[in-house]
């Protein structure tokens, strides 16, 4: 769906860049990629990590991580006078039927039960609207005592005007001791929200507490939708639980351990909008979600209100053997084998008070290695205030740390007077502060002699345009557009551009990745990744683990100054990355004009000119077109085949990999290369005989100095008839192979 706002774009004109209303002339650049010098760094899916934090309702509620349809389902979470709950609404209470809360219950750790009182034969209970999927049944469970004298206990599901009854179940005699009930309700068609209650139909008493209510297509209790978008994404690790939330007192990591149905109920972080995050996707759910979707864990320790000794049990928690105390805790949980989590985190975004952290770090890194000296440890530190900052920390630290971490982090707010075009510029632009601060960094560990003991990481990146609320709750409709995709992926190259400036790289999910949201007309309940996302499931897909140098010249975009915004010196309308896997040669590019295509011209081996290559394409006319609610998929990659020639035009908007076929490098690497070839120097002929081995037919192939492959032909009885006349001069390494034997030789060029 094109977006849906009425932009009038005329002649515009920023610095020096013009653009004609009307009709836009081609962009032209050139690329060459430096095969012969890739970096010494490699890349892997560690730099393609994501961030997950107990923040708003990303994690719990009805669009959460973790698959509860339920909020507040321990009946703890009251409103403010404390007489009845924020989140559950009474059905059916009238002079002779009372519902109320009582303090206590089945959950030692919770605060409530929910008591029903009915002196009339009729129902009353307590209910919440959820959403369903009318293909998926749900496992509902509650845990109830009490005694009804005349009906049953019964659950019932609404519509969602609660007029019509879609389902009911009744259950058996109840005792006075705690119950668990359990049914398995079938997908309710034709449904996509519905209210359920659950009460007493009849006469009697009844206490309810601990409810339970998921789809039955959840995976290791995560929704189902989010499973599917992180499945296709090979992301390398993955940061818990915040953040902010990592370093309040709702993050107390034995909050979520041990029985889920006993967990601590409410759990108030200490956030102006004091929401409750209880613990069920606690640290084991984390650990097995991360080991299903083959991902690194990298759990961040409360530092504001944890202590040393609090983090020393988490990491004992997590890896200790079963003789230590919590790792014997553990084993009593079910899980004897240690998880071995290997990145710790103390605290989050320690700006402020570097030297007062820094003397706290000691006690933290003591306490934790005492638990498991195997770990790595990674600081919660800063670019943002300067060289300063850095030494204040780092001079006391020292390499007593493994990662220097911190949050490259875009955002803005405009205060005068500015077009969508202009915060488009200095959005898509701002990839060039990120190879600022990663330089900035790099440079500062490298002049304070810290390389390479300690390394840099970006543990959080994100882009957040508007106020802050707007951008804390995620709600600026931008966040939805393909100037949000263009931004991601030139921020993903940033991060793997120099491999050897970032070890891992973490984006976070809850600003301006995934989205979710009710539909309008339908009510359908909608979870999907915008264009944002898009971009970096490609890229994480499409980049290989050898990064080359590449030179581009193309016009740059310049932008005058907006208080508020990024300033752009010189962004290039290209921002490009080439890499290489197995054998497939990856060239990565993105166009951020907004007008124009660019052809190009790539300086490329002679060798992959004619091959048929796979191109990978998310594009669209407008920077301000969306993936929304009504259609989440209008902006995904788009997959093709192209004969490679010299010339290529990259679309406006538009993020591109071409992936090329190359031949191996690696082929000569196990043979030893025999004989020393000398090629007549008259002639450039020479009739070549490799040995008895070789008497009947077999392939003769020419490979470069640096293992590219030349040329390939068949010898026949023992011998091959070559003309060298059209090589250049230098070095040439021949391979000659049949079914069961290899035999390498070399060959100089003199003229």
């Amino acid at each position: 769906m094109k977006h849906k706002y009425n932009i009038l774009l005329a002649i515009i004109v920023i610095n020096l860049i013009s653009f004609g209303a009307v009709a836009h002339s081609q962009q032209e650049a050139y690329l060459r990629i430096n095969l012969d010098e890739p970096s010494k760094d490699t890349i892997s899916n560690l730099h393609f990590g994501g961030f997950i934090e107990f923040i708003r309702d990303f994690v719990n509620g009805p669009f959460g991580f973790w698959s509860q349809e339920l909020v507040d389902r321990g009946f703890d979470n009251t409103i403010f006078d404390s007489t009845w709950l924020k989140d559950w609404i009474k059905y059916g209470e009238n002079e002779t039927n009372v519902i109320s809360i009582i303090n206590g219950g089945y959950n030692e750790n919770g605060k409530n039960y929910v008591k029903i009182k009915n002196s009339e034969n009729d129902f009353a209970g307590v209910y919440q609207k959820i959403y369903v999927d009318d293909t998926v049944s749900l496992e509902l469970y509650f845990y109830s005592r009490g005694k009804v004298e005349k009906g049953n206990m019964e659950i019932r599901i609404y519509d969602d005007e609660l007029e019509k009854i879609i389902y009911s179940h009744k259950f058996e005699a109840l005792s006075d001791e705690w119950y668990k009930n359990t049914v398995i309700i079938p997908p309710l068609e034709g449904q996509n929200k519905v209210a359920l209650v659950l009460g007493l139909n009849g006469t009697g008493e009844i206490d309810l507490d601990e409810s339970s209510c998921m789809p039955m297509n959840n995976v290791l209790g995560v929704r189902r939708e989010y499973y599917d978008l992180l499945k296709d994404w090979d992301m390398g690790i993955l940061r818990y639980p915040g953040g902010a939330f990592a370093d309040s007192y709702a993050s107390f990591w034995h909050n979520g351990v041990g029985d889920i149905d006993k967990r601590q109920s409410p759990n108030h972080d200490a956030s102006p909008y004091r929401l409750s995050h209880r613990l069920d996707f606690g640290t084991v759910e984390f650990l097995n979600f991360c080991k299903l979707i083959n991902t690194e864990p990298h759990i961040t320790a409360n530092y504001e209100h944890g202590t040393p000794e609090l983090a020393a049990g988490w990491v004992e928690y997590c890896n200790g053997d079963t003789n230590t105390y919590f790792g014997k805790l553990r084993m009593e949980h079910g899980y004897i084998e240690p998880f071995n989590v290997k990145y710790w985190e103390i605290g989050n975004e320690q700006w402020f008070s570097p030297k007062k952290y820094a003397l706290e770090y000691f006690d933290f890194r003591r306490e934790m290695l005492k638990s498991d000296s195997t770990i790595k440890l990674i600081l919660a530190a800063d670019v943002w205030n300067g060289i300063d900052y850095f030494k204040s920390l780092m001079d006391t630290i020292k390499t007593n740390v493994d990662y220097y971490g911190y949050h490259p982090a875009q955002g803005g707010y405009t205060i005068e007077e500015h077009t969508d075009l202009e915060l488009y510029f200095s959005i898509v632009g701002g990839w060039t502060y990120f190879d600022h601060y990663f330089r900035t960094v790099y440079g500062w560990l490298s002049d304070a002699n810290l390389l390479p003991e300690v390394q840099p990481a970006s543990t959080e990146w994100f882009f957040a345009y508007d106020q802050q609320g707007s951008w804390i709750l995620d709600t600026n409709w931008r966040s939805l557009t393909m100037e949000e995709g263009l931004w991601d992926a030139n921020a993903q190259i940033s991060h793997i551009r120099y491999p050897e400036m970032i070890k891992f790289a973490e984006r976070t999910f809850a600003i301006s990745f995934f989205k979710s949201g009710e539909h309008p007309i339908t009510k359908r309940r909608i979870i999907w990744g915008n264009v944002g996302y898009q971009a970096i499931k490609l890229l994480s897909n499409t980049t290989g683990s050898r990064i080359y140098p590449v030179h581009i010249d193309v016009e740059k975009n310049i932008t005058r100054e907006i208080k508020g915004l990024l300033q752009i010196y010189g962004a290039p309308w290209l921002n490009t990355i080439a890499s290489s896997k197995g054998d497939t040669l990856y060239l990565t590019v993105v166009n951020t004009h907004p007008f124009e295509s660019v052809n190009t011209e790539l300086d490329l081996d002679e060798i992959f000119f004619g091959k048929v290559g796979t191109i990978y394409e998310i594009s669209s006319e407008h920077y301000l077109d969306v993936n929304d609610i009504y259609n989440p998929h209008n902006i995904v990659p788009k997959i093709s085949k192209k004969t490679i020639s010299r010339f290529y035009e990259f679309p406006k908007l538009s993020i591109t990999v071409i992936a090329i076929p190359r031949f191996k490098t690696d082929t000569l690497r196990n043979v030893r290369i025999e004989n020393l070839i000398y090629p007549n120097p008259f002639t450039d002929n020479f009739n070549f005989e490799p040995g008895l081995e070789f008497s009947n037919n077999f392939d003769f192939t020419l490979f470069d100095i640096h293992g590219r492959e030349i040329k390939r032909e068949i010898g026949n009885s023992g011998k091959l008839n070559f003309d060298a006349s059209e090589l250049p001069q230098g070095v040439y390494k021949v391979l000659i192979s049949n079914q069961t034997k290899n035999k390498a030789f070399r060959i100089i060029k003199i003229k």
